[in-house]
């Protein structure tokens, strides 16, 4: 005989999730004779699924009775899993559409074999109906039973007034040959008793004591949990305030380093407008001291002056570079520096805002908020020339008007 536990638990739960999925592959009240034609099943989605569950019974009678096969249908026994996962995978598609018909075929067969096995091993209950309908006792025999099964249902019925009474007979039985041992023991659990209300005086007074502590230690623990939500309270605000104050001091460093680099740039300012100067100082002396000389010609006096002026532009389109420069820097080093001042001066104006009003709080943080979010980009020209002539072509088309109307007579 062979040990079918774990293939019946493996066949039933195959049969569940076979079920789920005939369950989930299409829904709706009507049959499929309803909604596809006569020469289908009869039944629906829902009602092929519990029909799928019907083995599940026999399964749980077998397990319950602990029932044990023969080594051949033990055999046959372990296929059906592997039918029953066959069929959930390449059977089940064919359900929702006009093959169902024989797709229920197919479903069928594999559960009915099932049942018919598990039948030879299900445990029936003995019924005199049943007796009686195959006729396999004289109808005499068949009368004796009748009595004999009239008398059990009788027994039953009294039985438990029976066992009732039996039980106090035994006890009384068992009480009166205890009964010296009793008295024996009476002592004894008498004595343990006044030990025992001894011992609890002394654990009540040793449990007074400790609920004493228990008080003492409740209050400390609340006077500590006051300190310490306090102790949180601050460490939030100063966490908050650091916080902004780091805020105001990343920008406060933003502001320095434009300022220092705009210090720089007007010292190369310096140096470029110096040059300049000097070029154009020695150049103009040179051009000067050329056109003083008698029968000078023209064309090389030009050239001077051409080589003069090329020479003032260089240090002249620098110094217009460090111009322009300077004045973004200058103007981004005071956006930073506002908003460093913004960013520190917001937590104290925050904490008075709060204790005056919610709202006010709220419009005070949007202010805030506001201005820090200004990127420095919208401070940078979005014009920008190339050379100080476009410069000043740019700045003329302002002064001249594009069309000049010359009066007709």
């Amino acid at each position: 005989m062979a040990d079918s536990t774990a293939t019946l638990n493996e066949i039933s739960g195959a049969l569940d999730n076979f079920a789920e999925s005939v369950r989930n592959s299409e829904s709706g009240v009507g049959t499929m004779m309803e909604t596809r034609g006569w020469n289908f099943p009869g039944m629906n989605f829902e009602d092929l699924a519990d029909y799928i569950r019907t083995p599940k019974s026999q399964i749980k009678n077998i397990l319950d009775n602990l029932a044990e096969f023969n080594d051949v249908d033990f055999d046959r026994l372990q296929q059906f899993p592997a039918r029953i996962q066959y069929l959930q995978a390449n059977i089940l598609q064919y359900l929702p559409g006009g093959n169902a018909g024989g797709a229920f075929v197919a479903i069928d067969g594999v559960i009915k074999s099932l049942m018919l096995l598990l039948d030879k091993y299900t445990s029936k209950p003995l019924e005199l109906k049943a007796v009686e309908d195959r006729t396999i006792l004289p109808a005499e025999q068949i009368q004796k039973l009748r009595k004999i099964e009239k008398a059990i249902i009788r027994l039953e019925s009294l039985k438990g007034d029976l066992d009732s009474k039996i039980a106090k007979i035994n006890s009384a039985h068992d009480t009166a040959e205890a009964l010296p041992a009793d008295i024996q023991a009476l002592d004894e659990a008498r004595t343990k008793y006044e030990e025992a209300v001894k011992n609890l005086s002394v654990s009540l007074e040793s449990t007074s004591k400790t609920s004493s502590k228990i008080e003492d230690l409740y209050t400390s623990l609340s006077a500590r949990q006051s300190e310490a939500d306090t102790v949180l309270l601050k460490a939030n605000s100063a966490y908050s305030a650091s916080t902004t104050i780091g805020l105001g001091a990343a920008f406060a460093d933003r502001a320095k380093s434009l300022t220092i680099s705009t210090i720089l740039l007007g010292a190369v300012l310096l140096v470029a407008l110096t040059c300049a100067g000097w070029i154009t100082y020695t150049r103009v002396e040179f051009v000067h001291k050329l056109m003083l000389k008698p029968n000078i010609s023209y064309g090389l006096l030009w050239i001077n002056v051409t080589f003069t002026a090329l020479s003032v532009s260089a240090p002249v389109w620098a110094a217009w570079l460090i111009t322009k420069q300077i004045g973004q820097r200058f103007r981004m080093a005071e956006d930073y520096g506002y908003k460093a001042s913004v960013a520190k001066a917001y937590e104290g104006y925050r904490k008075e805002a709060s204790q005056i009003d919610e709202e006010l709080a709220k419009r005070l943080f949007s202010i805030a908020l506001d201005k820090l979010s200004e990127g420095p980009i919208r401070l940078i020209e979005k014009e920008n020339p190339g050379s100080p002539v476009h410069d000043m072509n740019d700045g003329m088309k302002g002064i001249i008007p594009s069309k000049i109307e010359i009066p007709t007579p």
